[in-house]
């Protein structure tokens, strides 16, 4: 069994990375902390597949990706603080 990867696919809110929006496109998450710069996140993002997170499974990535912050686990709307779903990903197969 391969492992599973997730790629960004799009960008709807606030980039994470410091990239131009349209940089992160096609690239590959290798971290997310999602307590960095009091809980707004901070990804890391790369082009190549040794670089990027290994997954044993797609619900372990989309756990790891959709994790809360704890440094500030609600927004300011009240809902879950999930740094992370700034960026729309897919999970893809290694």
């Amino acid at each position: 069994m391969s492992a599973c990867l997730l790629r960004v696919v799009g960008v709807p809110g606030a980039v994470l990375s410091g990239r131009d929006p349209s940089e992160s496109l096609g690239l590959y998450v290798a971290s997310i902390d999602v307590d960095a710069y009091d809980g707004q996140g901070y990804a890391v993002l790369t082009a190549d597949l040794d670089d990027a997170r290994h997954f044993a499974t797609a619900i372990d990535a989309m756990h790891y990706w959709r994790r809360p912050s704890v440094v500030r686990p609600t927004r300011g709307d009240g809902l879950t603080n999930r740094p992370g779903c700034a960026y729309t990903v897919e999970v893809v197969r290694a």
